[in-house]
């Protein structure tokens, strides 16, 4: 499955920017990630970094960032915004490989794999669980279901729904 045209058209037209991350990502990382925190820091990968809203939190908690992402617009305004992290923060598909040298504390998605189908779902939780220390943890939140609010303007994908762009 190749990146999403409906996505690339969002960041291209700058109508998907949010900065800041969500409470539940940050409630998560310091409910789950204390002991890595205190002791100065880890390694996460974020699959799908879209504008790059997580990115200020692990900077804060002195994490090295790496996030792989599909769209090439907000790759190239993510590394204008952060210069540091250019060789960190790559385009790529996370449901096909990981392109990072070593192990990961954390893997994070936060409703990127919800936007794919069910093989390329599975592959990309194969590949997170390769890429994380043996004590790494995978937080993956934002997943969506036939509760969620947009379940009727989604489409069918391989016999399961999937939430599109509204």
């Amino acid at each position: 499955m190749s990146f999403s045209s409906e996505w690339e058209q969002r960041y291209a037209e700058s109508t998907h920017l949010s900065v800041w991350p969500w409470s539940d990502v940050v409630s998560l990382v310091h409910r789950h990630l204390k002991p890595i925190l205190m002791a100065g820091g880890g390694r996460v990968l974020e699959l799908g970094s879209g504008a790059g809203a997580n990115i200020p939190l692990f900077i804060s908690l002195g994490m090295d960032y790496y996030g792989i992402e599909g769209s090439p617009t907000i790759v190239k305004k993510l590394h204008q915004r952060y210069p540091d992290l250019i060789q960190n923060i790559i385009e790529a598909d996370f449901t096909t490989r990981q392109p990072f040298e070593g192990r990961f504390d954390l893997v994070l998605d936060r409703a990127s794999l919800t936007h794919n189908n069910t093989v390329s779902i599975r592959s990309a939780l194969q590949i997170v669980s390769d890429a994380l220390k043996p004590d790494g943890i995978f937080i993956g939140s934002d997943w969506f279901s036939m509760n969620h609010s947009d379940f009727l303007s989604g489409e069918a994908v391989d016999g399961r729904w999937c939430s599109i762009l509204t």
